[in-house]
């Protein structure tokens, strides 16, 4: 009952996230354009830049206009701007069409023209940028950067666009033509000093040099980890490093700077398909770790067909790329979010081991890709930078699952070996069983016979296993039989073999040469360690051995006949024989 309603659950809370996403995606394809903003421009006031500044955002001295065609010219531009139909209302935030573009215009005096001064554009991954202006001639000077073009077309390679700006010594009117479609446009427009711009680069790529060492350095081990032990859960994890060091360097512009330089067309691509990809894998391993079917199989087959989903739709939305499909994507992340955090509460409930680890690790990312896929549906307002929330989460990240998954793959291989072990020993006893002993005793045999070195081999009954039983229950024969294996190995060396082989028998295996004459100590060792009292035991209990022994080889006889006469000849002792010490005679 508790499984079928489990089920029922699984099954109406996927229908309501596919509604949730179907709805988000309407609402964000029918979402108004901003293309008229309604406070028409003042007189700008101009950007005064001077050597004591580093940074200048010239937000507040700055118009505004959407060209929803996409196709006016700078000169059109300029007209437009003359007749006061820019506005000097900043947009906290823009969704561009198709076609469309966003320009803005701001006035900039240098102070000193002799330091050098750059425009940025500080978005990695946005698809063009234009920047104008009219140089002493009067002629328009056009600088363009962008994932829409190959980064040896850029003025200034690099993360993200940086235009030089001109030295002279003049006002200088300044128009950029931004074009970013489908995604939110936050960023400031900023003018900076060399100096300013130099120092910002080098503590990018220290930052970014870190961050991706670490993934780099965990890739390895986790890779190593993965063919050694052939882990499942450790290959997956490594496809999911890949992915998501790969939506980070998208994200952060370093892809394109350095790894896919002149592949604009993959610049966009990966902006949009690899987080979905790395959505998929996480999903992937969550069900490989968790095993979710073993409660519920609707979840299990929910996280299978969302992860199918994700990939398939981040492909469409490569060779398609619409408004409607970049809702949809967004809404399938907000439900693997969803289904991911609802499969670890579950496996919580069930007191699932690996959860801690698992939860631990994906808590902060989970949240950041909340508020990426929030900010994308315009539900919040926040101009934080996408790509360092992801880096820093996934700094945190990347470690803690790595050795959450160390923990999973050490208690998978001390099961193993248990497995293994308890193919080979005795579970009460922790001695050999007899299946070890008598491949032992077969290769014991054989070097015996090679190098004309006789062996021993007692066999010993726990003559009173039945009385103690009777007398004073399982437990107290149980702990008789445990002080039995203890005392056993106290009379041989390391390397003879002690085992269990029956309820309440033993084998003893003492390696050549061996005469008849230390055979006999040993078993006169046996009997006196079983006799002397022991907590363990009940009061006035002690271990009475029946032992018989035997130098092998003799007569060509094998292991199994060997092991039978002595089992044969051991249980011939009664109880009432005084010697209780026998020599096997073949």
């Amino acid at each position: 009952m508790g499984y079928y309603f489990c089920r029922r659950a699984h099954t109406l809370l996927l229908g309501v996230l596919i509604l949730l996403g179907l709805w988000s995606g309407t609402a964000i394809a029918q979402a108004p354009v901003l293309t008229d903003l309604t406070t028409p421009a003042a007189t700008m006031p101009t950007v005064l830049v001077d050597n004591s500044m580093g940074k200048v955002d010239v937000a507040s001295a700055s118009s505004y206009w959407i060209d929803d065609s996409g196709m006016l010219a700078i000169d059109e531009i300029e007209t437009v701007n003359t007749n006061g139909a820019f506005n000097s209302t900043q947009p906290e935030k823009l969704r561009l069409t198709r076609g469309g573009a966003l320009w803005v215009s701001f006035d900039v005096e240098l102070k000193d023209a002799s330091t050098g001064w750059y425009l940025q554009v500080a978005l990695p991954g946005i698809d063009s940028v234009t920047l104008y202006h009219r140089n002493e001639r009067g002629l328009w000077r056009m600088q363009r950067a962008g994932d829409s073009l190959p980064m040896n077309l850029w003025p200034q390679a690099g993360r993200y666009p940086v235009f030089a700006l001109s030295n002279s010594d003049r006002v200088t009117r300044y128009y950029a033509r931004i074009v970013h479609q489908r995604v939110p446009f936050y960023t400031p427009i900023e003018v900076v000093n060399q100096a300013y711009l130099a120092h910002e680069l080098q503590e990018e790529q220290f930052l970014l040099g870190a961050y991706f060492g670490l993934i780099a350095l965990v890739l390895v081990l986790a890779s190593v980890n993965a063919l050694i032990y052939r882990d499942r859960a450790f290959a997956m994890y490594v496809l999911y490093l890949l992915m998501l060091g790969g939506t980070v360097a998208a994200w952060s512009g370093v892809g394109a700077q350095y790894f896919w330089r002149e592949q604009p067309a993959f610049s966009n691509a990966s902006l949009f398909f690899l987080p979905l990809a790395a959505s998929a894998c996480a999903l992937w391993l969550v069900r490989i770790v968790l095993v979710p079917r073993q409660y519920a199989k609707t979840l299990d087959l929910c996280l299978l067909a969302l992860a199918s989903l994700l990939v398939l739709a981040g492909l469409v939305d490569v060779l398609v790329p619409t408004l409607s499909g970049f809702a949809i994507t967004n809404a399938l992340v907000l439900m693997g979010v969803l289904l991911l955090t609802g499969t670890l509460v579950l496996a919580a409930k069930n007191d699932n081991r690996h959860v801690p680890w698992l939860a631990l690790g994906f808590c902060p990312i989970l949240l950041v890709t909340l508020e990426i896929v929030a900010k994308n549906f315009h539900w919040i307002n926040l101009g934080s930078s996408s790509e360092l929330l992801i880096m820093l989460a996934s700094v945190w990240e990347v470690p803690v699952l790595f050795i959450g998954l160390n923990r999973r793959l050490a208690q998978r291989k001390e099961s193993e070996v248990r497995a293994r072990a308890a193919l080979q020993t005795d579970p009460l006893t922790g001695l050999a069983n007899r299946r070890v002993f008598m491949l032992r005793l077969e290769r014991a045999l054989l070097r015996a016979k090679r190098y004309q070195q006789p062996l021993g081999i007692l066999v010993v009954d726990l003559f009173n296993h039945a009385a103690l039983q009777k007398e004073f229950g399982r437990h107290a024969t149980e702990q008789a039989l445990v002080l039995a294996a203890t005392r056993l190995l106290e009379v041989v060396r390391d390397v003879d073999t002690v085992a269990r082989v029956g309820e309440n028998e033993f084998a003893l295996l003492i390696e050549g040469p061996c005469q008849a004459d230390q055979l006999t100590q040993i078993a006169t060792r046996a009997l006196a360690q079983g006799l002397r009292p022991s907590g363990l035991l009940p009061a006035g209990a002690t271990l009475r051995f029946h032992i018989s022994m035997a130098i092998a080889p003799q007569n060509d006889r094998d292991e199994e006949e060997l092991m039978a006469y002595l089992l044969a000849d051991v249980g011939q002792i009664s109880a009432d024989d005084k010697k209780t010490i026998r020599t096997c005679a073949f």
